[in-house]
């Protein structure tokens, strides 16, 4: 066996490594994803939702979970291929030329879908925050005004990016890097920015309730609103990692350790961002019951249509 031979095992076996160590982390994550979901969908057969705003979130959250089982199936399908493509059909069995081709044109299927898949949840967790900020600023029209422009541009950048990822004379160009960046970049804006108005808000509810003593951090609205800005925070965090690493990562070399961290940190943002408007939705409805016996009243009185808004 020539030293080429033996460098072109290690390369296919180093890629099959990398491909089913991220499969690994992708079920995982998926795993817990589906125990949330099927939490949050316990929750919500006990429930009956009357506003428009939760039976959304509901459908957008549904939309999701089809969306992940596609994502994970296709990248599962993509890894089988790839084994198959690189290490069984180049084996001396017989005629695989047909084989091969079919195994080719299903690689591109798998790995089209894969790409929509992922820009098309990173899109609603996009949409979901600017429809948590809507929520808080629903009387707000400067803001409202703001809000509709985030969701122009979101939705004119993740098309772009995934039609640009699906032609083939653009992938071994920085084209798609420079798209994929500018994405993400949009994204940390818009989670920021939002976040920040966000907290603005939760900082101007809590100083009208200095006053009242018995219900300083107890009420449903007071709740939700720091989660919304801790769940922001924590979205930023992997939003900053994960461009972070789509620009590292420009100049390192294919199959380097540099290029499958960054795969891995995209796998676990896809899912934080997944997961992160289901754990929002069962934590809001579990804690229903909780605060509502502290802050009925007072809710009533001060801020009546934004509790029946996102707690209805």
């Amino acid at each position: 066996m020539t030293a080429e031979e033996l460098q072109e095992i290690a390369y296919v076996g180093l890629a099959l490594f990398q491909n089913y160590a991220r499969a690994i982390l992708s079920c995982t994550f998926f795993g817990i994803y589906c125990l949330l979901f099927a939490i949050g969908l316990y929750i919500s057969s006990h429930k009956r939702f009357t506003g428009w705003a939760k039976k959304t979130l509901l459908c957008l959250l549904i939309a999701t979970f089809i969306l992940m089982i596609l994502y994970v199936m296709a990248n599962l399908l993509v890894d089988m291929l790839l084994l198959q493509y690189e290490v069984i059909l180049p084996l001396p069995e017989g005629s695989t030329a047909e084989t091969a081709a079919v195994s080719q044109q299903l690689l591109e299927v798998g790995a089209q879908i894969s790409n929509w898949t992922t820009n098309l949840i990173l899109l609603i967790g996009d949409l979901i925050i600017i429809w948590r900020a809507w929520a808080v600023w629903m009387h707000s029209r400067m803001v409202k005004l703001l809000l509709a422009l985030f969701v122009l541009v979101v939705i004119g950048v993740n098309l772009a990016d995934a039609f640009v990822d699906n032609q083939k004379h653009l992938t071994a160009t920085g084209q798609t890097v420079t798209l994929d960046s500018v994405f993400f970049a949009l994204s940390l804006s818009v989670n920021v920015t939002l976040t920040l108005l966000i907290a603005y808000r939760t900082w101007t509810y809590h100083r009208s309730m200095r006053g009242i003593s018995t219900l300083q951090g107890k009420t449903l609205v007071g709740r939700i609103l720091l989660l919304l800005v801790e769940s922001g925070a924590i979205l930023a965090i992997f939003q900053v990692l994960a461009l972070t690493f789509q620009e590292k990562e420009r100049s390192a070399q294919n199959l380097s350790p540099l290029q499958f961290s960054k795969l891995n940190v995209l796998v676990i943002y896809v899912y934080v961002a997944a997961l992160n408007p289901l754990a929002i939705f069962t934590l809001m409805e579990s804690r229903r019951q909780t605060t509502h016996s502290y802050s009925s009243c007072f809710e009533q009185n001060r801020s009546q249509k934004f509790t029946t808004f996102l707690a209805d």
